[in-house]
Parts: C-alpha cells; structure tokens; sequence
C-alpha cells in the first residue's frame, strides 16, 4: 500500500511563510543587539559616535580590543570565566549522568511521572 503526503493548501503555505518571516524578524531583534557590539569592538571613536547603528566597519581596528585586555584586565576575567564555566560544566555532567543512569536503572514510585514511555 502506498501512501502519498497530501499537499499542504495555498493558505497552509502562506501561514506558514509568514510565520518564518515573523521569525526571522524576531531573530535580527533578537541578536543585532550582540551583532553590534561585536562590530563595535574595531570601530574608531570618532567612526563609533558617527555611525552609532551600523555594523560593518570601515576598517578593522584593533586598538579596543587590546586596550581591553591589557588596561582593563580582561585576562584575569576571562579566565575566572573560563575556569567557573568549565567547572559548572563537569559538576552538572556529573550530576546528570548519575541522575540518568538511577532514573534508567531503577524502579522507584512515581518513576512514571518522570519517565512515561
């Protein structure tokens, strides 16, 4: 027996790309925020207060970025960072690795609430 898929209707489809462009406007609001605080990081002064929104700059300088890392101790930050994350990261393997295998292991009251299948 073969099945076939049935076409989606013409107003299925158009719902539907207007719920793609809804989110992909969602999206661009959701991270140009990031996006240009990146953009900003080469920027000049004098280019950042003249071009406040724009994202690409006009030439790649690197003088922020160093600036940052050595007078504001930025190393010293981003390690604490780097050593606290990757911290969290093992204790929480950790943890949820022991907490998979009791859930998968063994029977307990209430398991099904947990587990449904």
């Amino acid at each position: 027996m073969k099945t076939t898929a049935s076409k989606p209707s013409k107003q299925g489809s158009i719902i539907r790309g207007c719920i793609h462009i809804l989110l992909i406007g969602i999206c661009f609001i959701w991270t140009y925020p990031f996006l240009w605080m990146v953009a900003s990081t080469f920027k000049t002064d004098k280019e950042f207060f003249a071009n406040r929104l724009s994202l690409i700059p006009e030439s790649l300088n690197f003088a922020n970025l160093i600036r940052a890392w050595e007078t504001a101790n930025f190393s010293q930050y981003f390690l604490n960072s780097f050593l606290i994350t990757t911290g969290v990261v093992l204790i929480t393997i950790c943890a949820t690795s022991a907490c998979g295998y009791a859930l998968g292991r063994y029977s307990f009251p209430g398991k099904k609430l947990f587990l449904p299948f």
